[in-house]
């Protein structure tokens, strides 16, 4: 009978007989490897075990981009919102341009890079890779090919940042000139043999005069980009924070609760909502670590079932439910008890959070978090809702604000591309193209109202000319 009452919503569930929807942290738990924290993926370069001897350990277990790729598989927001992304910082793809003058750029046919193009059959896609990952992860690997006397390069490919961990040197303590490659670093990682060494560009400053100099060029080269960020070694990904704050989850549990409600034509009356440091706070850190996916299972169902007996019935009135709350002094507490800076006492994050919701207004509840969550997700990748053609069927506005919204969008992109253009710029170099031809992305731009002359806004009928 008890586990008929308890339906499964995602890794939530509902009591239906207690009318409680009762909400695990889900995206954010698997952000993090350990109950207790959130990863923190800039690794301590330190004479431990904590880092490997031959790469930078990307987050506290190696996995943190591949934890992020799985956050946002199962995302709807996330995984429709970024092919836009990726769709519209790409456009027609690159083509080349000359100076005029000094305010005129003209598109010209550049031959050698056409042909360059036409010899590499997947570089959209490629092209596509990059974009995606320093959207998402703020980094990214292309990989240069060279000719076999490597005096050209021939072809670029990219390397997915889920499988690529930065090389480190630990006899001097610093980055190497390497990447190691691991198609699954969750289950090979630690495999020396599965892994891939690929020799990685080691010059900041005229690369192509360096390069040339070198007599024993590799015949591929990984060239690494990355936005500027304040980690000890990789970035955090865009849709970090957007995790850690609860949107991923609200934007995930909507359809799930939805579902579940009309299934099981359940009225919620009780939300109650347990953090995810609550049961390593409750039973002990390597306790809960030590447990199996069952048995933390079957401790969620005992606490939930205990916390229905106490709250059910007249004859329970007046018994009191105790819960774990972190203050500021917790969060500031280092290993050995100290106190670092000078903590809010009232400040508060309740383990349990118990929330009452109108019965009438439960549909229109979960629907307004929802769409602001939708909001957050896609600010987090830098869509803005009104390009999307917003997050709901009501407060849609007119054509010419989302052409307005895309155009900016456009202009806040272009650093991203000139990030792309690099590499062309140091391909063009290296294979001595002519030094006038500059590279651009090649993308539409919406005509608005503001952008038109008076003359040119009248409406006409399609059939005018027939």
């Amino acid at each position: 009978m008890e586990d008929e009452n308890l339906v499964y919503v995602g890794d939530n569930i509902l009591s239906v007989e207690q009318a409680t929807l009762f909400r695990f942290s889900s995206a954010k738990s698997l952000l993090s490897s350990t109950p207790k924290q959130v990863i923190t993926e800039n690794p301590e370069l330190k004479d431990n075990a904590s880092i490997s001897s031959e790469f930078a350990r990307y987050g506290e277990d190696n996995t943190y981009p591949n934890r992020i790729a799985k956050i946002i598989e199962s995302n709807n927001t996330l995984k429709g919102a970024i092919p836009k992304r990726c769709a519209a910082i790409f456009g027609s793809g690159i083509k080349t341009a000359v100076w005029e003058d000094d305010f005129t750029r003209k598109p010209v046919n550049y031959q050698p890079f056409r042909n360059f193009l036409r010899a590499n059959n997947r570089i959209s896609e490629d092209i596509y890779q990059l974009i995606h990952d320093l959207l998402i992860y703020r980094w990214c690997v292309p990989q240069f090919h060279f000719s076999l006397d490597r005096k050209t390069i021939i072809g670029i490919s990219s390397r997915r940042v889920v499988d690529t961990r930065l090389g480190y040197d630990d006899t001097n303590k610093k980055l190497s000139n390497a990447i190691f490659v691991n198609f699954d670093w969750e289950q090979y990682g630690h495999d020396s043999k599965s892994r891939i060494e690929v020799a990685k560009n080691p010059f900041s400053h005229f690369v192509v005069e360096n390069l040339k100099l070198q007599s024993n060029l590799p015949s591929t080269l990984a060239h690494v980009i990355m936005h500027p960020h304040n980690e000890l070694i990789y970035p955090k990904a865009a849709i970090h924070a957007a995790v850690e704050q609860g949107w991923v989850d609200i934007s995930q549990d909507e359809a799930r609760y939805i579902k579940a409600l009309i299934s099981n034509k359940a009225t919620v009356l009780t939300v109650v909502e347990i953090a995810d440091w609550y049961w390593p706070a409750k039973y002990g850190v390597e306790v809960w670590k030590s447990k199996t996916p069952a048995e933390k299972t079957a401790i969620r169902k005992k606490e939930i079932t205990d916390f229905n007996s106490m709250v059910a019935g007249a004859q329970n009135a007046g018994k009191t439910l105790l819960v774990d709350v972190k203050t500021d002094v917790m969060r500031n507490a280092t290993k050995d008890g100290n106190t670092l800076g000078n903590p809010d006492l009232n400040k508060k994050m309740p383990g349990w959070t118990i929330t009452t919701v109108d019965m009438p207004k439960m549909d229109s509840t979960l629907t307004e978090s929802a769409n602001i969550a939708r909001k957050e997700l896609f600010w987090s990748v830098g869509l803005d809702w009104l390009t999307s053609g917003g997050v709901t069927q009501q407060n849609q506005t007119g054509g010419s604000a989302k052409g307005t919204s895309k155009n900016i969008e456009i202009v806040l992109d272009e650093f991203l591309r000139q990030q792309i253009i690099q590499i062309f710029n140091i391909i063009s170099r290296y294979n001595g193209w002519d030094q006038n031809i500059d590279f651009e992305f090649d993308l539409p731009v919406m005509q608005t109202l503001a952008t038109m002359a008076p003359s040119e806004r009248q409406i006409k009928p399609s059939n005018a000319n027939a």
